[in-house]
């Protein structure tokens, strides 16, 4: 049987999201997604070059893609007003995991962790900001982007359901 192309497990990743409700006012967030990616995939597809990170180099798995906040009528809010901007000290006890989880798989991220940050910076600055109140802060909104990750295995759920042999690294 022929392998499906990178673009499938990328898609895949794209339709397997866990979906978290909270109820909140009306034109609040409502619903937070976990998008998930598997780097083989995202790097078959990249255009402008790839590299893996060493933390993930040697046990290939699913890494974090986003967390995005939607409202009742499905909008995505972007962008979001905040006075609070990224600051790295205080999400700097979840930096290791951040670099494990929710990597920045464009060049040259395996060198340094400039990628990494410069990622994270413009999540918070799209997503995370239209989420602060709810989470409680930008240290808060990273750190249940990671528990989320945990607790869900992805790879596990796709070996159970034999999907799994379509991930190439």
């Amino acid at each position: 049987m022929k392998s499906p192309s990178p673009i499938f497990s990328l898609i895949l990743c794209a339709l397997i999201s866990l979906s978290t409700t909270i109820l909140t006012a009306q034109g609040n967030p409502v619903s937070f997604y976990i998008a998930y990616q598997w780097p083989g995939s995202y790097c078959a597809a990249a255009k402008q070059g790839c590299c893996y990170p060493r933390s993930i180099r040697k046990h290939p798995s699913f890494t974090i893609g986003g967390i995005w906040a939607y409202t009742f009528s499905g909008d995505m809010p972007t962008y979001c007003k905040s006075k609070t901007p990224l600051s790295l000290s205080k999400i700097s006890n979840l930096t290791r995991n951040l670099e494990r989880n929710w990597p920045s798989l464009s060049c040259p991220s395996h060198t340094s962790s400039t990628s990494s940050v410069r990622l994270w910076l413009q999540e918070w600055e799209k997503y995370g900001t239209c989420a602060e109140s709810l989470f409680g802060g930008q240290y808060q909104y990273f750190h249940a982007a990671l528990n989320l990750r945990k607790r869900v295995g992805m790879l596990q759920m796709l070996s159970n359901a034999g999907s799994d042999r379509y991930l190439r690294t």
